[in-house]
């Protein structure tokens, strides 16, 4: 049986995308069993006497919260003991932290990373206006529980706590948006597939066929993580610092590359795009794979470079990385 930790802040939209993601596994013959720590923790205090609202959880004494979270990860514990043999993939879904009253707070129990084995570590995103709408518009919540900036550290503090778990542990950990289609996760999950970050000019670029029709290409064959595949509602009306939220773009693309075992940038036409430049800068000094697609066979000194092949079409591309993909299953 194949273990998952996912972790992902409110509103991001883990829970449902779980929820899909056990009906798809039935589906293709593969029986996950998807454990909430969260609902665990309400079970145990329901059975200790504990009244309390989910809006209120975290008013509870920091020794009493602890307690209910050590009680859930070990309801968790005896679940993968005693059925894990019934189990092709068990997902063990949790937050890495909570966020209250404007600062971080405690959300797991460590020493359970000593009594299990986990083979992945995901942490699930989701645009920050999107996970700003779902929490304002719970009456649980409302308003003023929490400020897009904070939300946007949230997001990045959820990411780095797991990736410093998976980190002592020694395992793969991957940042993953709740856009991408449930056979991505699959995928990433089952297969040997390879792992490919797309890069596109987005900012000037606004036709998104040839991209769209270029990603769906890919997707038959790879675990493909892109930007260009995350819907960005991008409407503020309160104001942010628009810095943090640029950095945070950028931290998490980045995050992606590093996620992937090549980074393919595709230009549809010739367009100015410091994005692409700088992903592709990116991966050759994280000693990713580097392939371009770039429609001019003049090209800058500096654009080989950083490339480790180049093409100058989508079909002189495809017709490689069919090749490539036939030579790989050997």
């Amino acid at each position: 049986m194949i273990t998952v930790l996912a972790t992902g802040i409110a509103g991001c939209g883990k829970p449902r995308y779980l929820r899909e993601f056990e009906k798809f596994c039935f589906e293709n013959g593969k029986n996950c069993k998807v454990v909430s720590i969260g609902d665990l923790m309400f079970q145990a205090a329901e059975e200790i006497g504990i009244k309390v609202k989910e809006e209120k959880i975290l008013n509870l004494p920091r020794t009493t919260l602890r307690t209910l979270i050590s009680l859930a990860f070990e309801r968790c514990l005896i679940e993968y003991s005693q059925r894990k043999s019934n189990y092709d993939l068990m997902i063990i879904s949790t937050h890495a932290s909570y966020w209250w009253k404007n600062g971080p707070e405690h959300a797991f129990d460590i020493s359970f990373l000593n009594k299990i084995k986990i083979d992945i570590y995901v942490t699930f995103i989701n645009d920050i206006v999107r996970i700003r709408d779902k929490i304002y518009s719970d009456p649980k919540w409302g308003r003023e529980i929490i400020k897009v900036s904070e939300i946007i550290t949230w997001q990045e503090l959820e990411i780095y706590t797991t990736e410093i778990m998976a980190m002592l542990q020694n395992k793969s950990f991957y940042v993953f948006h709740v856009d991408y289609p449930l056979q991505t996760f699959y995928d990433m999950i089952f297969s040997n597939k390879p792992k490919i970050y797309t890069s596109f000019p987005m900012t000037f670029f606004k036709s998104t066929y040839k991209v769209r029709k270029f990603i769906n290409f890919l997707q038959k064959y790879a675990v493909v993580f892109s930007p260009s595949l995350e819907e960005d509602k991008g409407k503020f009306e309160e104001k942010i610092p628009i810095n943090q939220l640029r950095n945070w773009i950028v931290r998490k693309d980045y995050k992606l590359i590093d996620q992937s075992d090549i980074l393919v940038a595709y230009f549809p036409e010739i367009i100015h795009s410091p994005g692409v430049e700088k992903e592709i800068s990116y991966a050759h000094t994280s000693n990713k794979e580097v392939w371009l697609i770039f429609p001019q066979k003049k090209l800058s000194p500096f654009t080989p470079y950083y490339s480790d092949k180049i093409f100058n079409s989508f079909n002189q591309f495809k017709k490689f990385f069919l090749k490539f993909i036939k030579q790989s299953k050997r």
